[in-house]
């Protein structure tokens, strides 16, 4: 977010409340039962950094260190921690201009943040030049464009002729050989108006939906690596779902307060306010307390689909009625059978095997907490039933655990584990605010809601809130 709260601006908006998006509460030694002992577990000693993932299952791109967590929060802890899938992290901007101690302390921020959050790869750093000490400041998209192409001197520059600032396409460019190499299933991206109308904001939202597009095309080589188009696209809803400046599939509701064994009896809302107090260089608690109450990270919209819709109905969010609405979580219609190793080790010892086939089975038909990977649920949808056998069915055996090696299934297994359908205890209904919302089929590859712009070498996106 590149700014700093002073103590006596700080605005406590809303109240306090435990769990419900940023609580603002005091953290140290912590706001509910848990926090202080998440905290230091997750903060003492180093950080033994693993290779990034071949396959992400998700991927953020979050314009400075902390937007991660003050407007996207809660994904991070929700997917790396409950869920249990590779998440990748890319930061587009460090510090201001020619500071390299500051560059260098905001990204060991990130690195410790992220480390909170449950990510084990640490965050991806572009370092895009910042556009704070431009005339106009953050709030200009020009000068972000501006700053992005590596120079300044020439304004927004189109060198090429095509139509698209030579900023935005070098960024948009960048990720799209980021979403190749990771070959992520949902990309997670801010708010198209910039939250409260930052330009590095909007151009991060801009350059990622460009990217989606992108990374698809197989004319345009990009670093030598093989097309790749990811299933989705969310972006951000800052202020209580209002016009996000370009159309949409649908509204979202992602409840990031409920409470999960998988990360210490805290929510992913709770979690993600631990690792916003390890941004210190921009107020770290001050952080916390201006956002206050309000809920907004769980606010998002789905921008593009390539397997329908999500399933909608009627919902009451804070008093306030939403006739169409989405919740659960990113993946519904997505394929997970690439990640089923991961989802269907229930028991988190590093492979698929009986044990995992035992809690199923003990579990079955049961409501569990959505997406709990620990209680069984790996298709995320609440219930433990079919689709949770069928990812373990793909997952048997498969695992990293050193040397780990996983019985022969005898017959009752076998039966258990694909001859038989077992039946449901009860409906299949998502867990959520939601009285019910059962699966509807794929409404069919998703929209496009705009015209490709072609160009000699690709296709861009036209942009209602692209200024030149």
């Amino acid at each position: 977010m590149l700014f700093r709260i002073a103590v006596s601006t700080v605005f406590v908006i809303g109240a306090a409340l435990p769990g419900w998006g940023h609580c603002g509460c005091d953290l140290d030694p912590g706001f509910v039962p848990g926090a202080k002992a998440y905290q230091d577990a997750m903060t003492r000693g180093g950080h033994p950094w693993q290779p990034q993932p071949d396959q992400a299952a998700v991927m953020i791109v979050g314009a400075h260190p902390d937007d991660e967590g003050l407007f996207l929060g809660g994904v991070i802890p929700y997917y790396t921690q409950v869920r249990n899938l590779p998440v990748v992290l890319v930061d587009l901007v460090s510090s201001r201009p020619n500071n390299p101690v500051e560059q260098a302390t905001r990204e060991q921020e990130l690195r410790n943040a992220a480390w909170v959050y449950g990510m084990r790869n640490e965050p991806i750093f572009a370092r895009f030049r910042d556009h704070s000490d431009l005339p106009g400041g953050t709030g200009s998209l020009a000068n972000t464009w501006n700053a992005w192409d590596g120079d300044i001197t020439n304004g927004v520059a189109d060198l090429n002729g095509n139509g698209v600032p030579d900023g935005r396409e070098a960024a948009a460019l960048y990720l799209a050989e980021q979403i190749r190499r990771y070959q992520p299933s949902v990309l997670v991206a801010h708010d198209q108006r910039g939250e409260y109308g930052h330009g590095a904001h909007q151009a991060a939202s801009i350059v990622f939906q460009d990217a989606y597009t992108l990374a698809a095309d197989a004319s345009l080589d990009i670093a030598g690596l093989d097309p790749w188009q990811a299933d989705k696209l969310y972006i951000h809803m800052f202020q209580d779902y209002r016009d996000p400046g370009v159309p949409v599939l649908n509204h979202f509701y992602h409840d990031f307060s409920i409470a999960y064994p998988e990360m210490g009896g805290l929510s992913a809302a709770q979690v993600t306010d631990l690792g916003v107090l390890e941004h210190a260089s921009e107020g770290g608690q001050n952080l916390l307390n201006a956002f206050a109450g309000n809920r907004f990270i769980e606010q998002w919209a789905l921008r593009f689909s390539e397997v329908g819709g999500d399933t909608t109905g009627p919902m009451m969010i804070d008093g306030s009625f939403y006739a169409q609405m989405a919740t659960g979580d990113f993946f519904e219609n997505i394929d997970l059978s690439r990640f089923a190793a991961l989802l269907a080790d229930s028991n988190g010892d590093g492979v698929v095997g009986i044990a995992d086939l035992d809690l199923l089975l003990a579990n079955w038909g049961e409501h569990v907490p959505i997406g709990s990977v620990a209680a069984g649920d790996a298709d995320g949808d609440g219930v433990i039933g079919q689709g949770d056998l069928d990812l373990l069915i793909a997952g048997w055996g498969q695992g990293t655990f050193p040397g780990g090696l996983v019985p022969e299934p005898g017959t009752f297994v076998l039966l258990a584990m694909g001859v038989l359908t077992l039946p449901s205890r009860g409906s299949h209904v998502r867990r959520g605010l939601r009285a019910s919302s059962t699966r509807r089929a794929p409404l069919g590859r998703g929209a496009r809601f705009f015209d490709q712009h072609a160009t000699t070498t690709t296709s861009w996106v036209p942009n209602p809130l692209q200024t030149s």
